[in-house]
């Protein structure tokens, strides 16, 4: 869908809706889940840009409103690059056209700069705010329990097993070494796909690190591990600054229960491990807002290993035995790429 909805370009907000010819509409994400993201600027005023979404057509209206009710609270809390939820024209959250759920936010600026060699002031930044937004959360989650218990769509059921990060993630490796491996490899000699070199690299790589992986999840899944609502999907991609400031965190569609060690190795993908600058600023940050226990941080030191080859034997699959069509097949391509490099695979 690459024009705006008439239905949905008349609930823009009053100031914008009232000149429809002076707005301008650009389409600037298609998303690897499905969702598509357009930017609304003013022609000739200027003022702050609108962000629409459209949600993927199998996100159901609980599951959107429950996002929005995690994210007002960070807003509540004071956190400025944090992109709440706005009202439509007709005070609504959530718009309903053509088969889609639509929300609206502010734009959010800057642009995506962490990266392995980004320098060590940029990853403390990242560190404070993601620990704002876990001490948060932690709050809220006391203060609002009839609020929390509500909500579904963040995986309740996780509560009742405070080894479920490990667990879900042991039996996700031992499902390839039993047979996902070999499906990868079957299904790219059926096909006329160009990834052959990538899976049989992959693969070598698989079956000699998965092992190791599975034994220190294991180890960590014997643990108590606090649980607590995090952002999932927080990928150095989804941190934005301008001028040096960290002004955004964006994308929420992932926001579940589970333990602060996902967030934190996420964000921390591109870094070589714990004796890089970045990981020693990043944590540092944290520890303004938030503090770690010795279990988490081993949890952390584990799932930075282990979660570029999990997220490489995920993608393959999808696209090689499952079939998925992605909306941006070159996204889908440029993440396996992203994902290969980070264990050294140079097919």
């Amino acid at each position: 869908m690459e024009i705006l909805p008439d239905a949905i370009r008349c609930q823009l907000p009053f100031r914008f809706a009232e000149s429809m010819g002076a707005i301008q509409v650009r389409r600037v994400s298609s998303g690897l889940s499905g969702s598509a993201i357009y930017r609304v600027d003013r022609d000739s005023t200027g003022g702050i840009p609108w962000c629409v979404r459209a949600w993927p057509t199998d996100v159901a209206y609980d599951r959107i409103n429950d996002l929005q009710t995690l994210v007002s609270a960070l807003v509540r809390a004071g956190m400025e690059f944090i992109a709440g939820p706005v009202r439509w024209r007709d005070q609504s959250y959530v718009q309903e056209s053509c088969g889609r759920y639509w929300d609206l936010a502010e734009w959010l600026p800057g642009s995506a700069v962490l990266s392995a060699s980004a320098p060590p002031e940029l990853w403390e930044q990242a560190g404070i705010a993601l620990g704002r937004v876990h001490a948060a959360w932690r709050q809220f989650a006391v203060t609002s329990v009839a609020t929390i218990h509500a909500m579904q769509s963040i995986g309740q059921d996780v509560l009742r097993d405070d080894s479920h990060t490990c667990w879900t993630r042991i039996r996700f490796a031992e499902h390839f070494l039993q047979d996902g491996l070999d499906q990868i490899q079957e299904s790219v000699r059926r096909s006329d796909s160009d990834l052959g070199s990538l899976v049989t690299a992959t693969v070598t790589c698989a079956r000699k690190t998965l092992p190791t992986f599975v034994e220190s999840l294991r180890v960590c899944a014997a643990r108590k591990l606090r649980l607590q609502i995090v952002l999932r999907d927080v990928r150095p991609e989804h941190i934005l600054f301008d001028a040096g400031k960290l002004t955004g965190i964006v994308d929420y569609d992932a926001i579940r229960w589970d333990s602060v060690s996902c967030d934190l190795a996420r964000v921390m993908e591109p870094l070589s491990g714990p004796a890089a600058d970045g990981w020693r600023a990043l944590l540092r940050g944290y520890a303004h807002h938030s503090e770690l226990d010795s279990f988490e941080i081993e949890l952390l030191k584990t799932l930075h290993a282990a979660n570029p080859i999990l997220a490489l034997l995920q993608w393959l699959t999808w696209n090689l035995v499952e079939r998925r069509e992605f909306a941006s097949g070159a996204d889908a391509i440029a993440r396996m790429a992203q994902l290969a490099a980070l264990i050294a695979i140079k097919p």
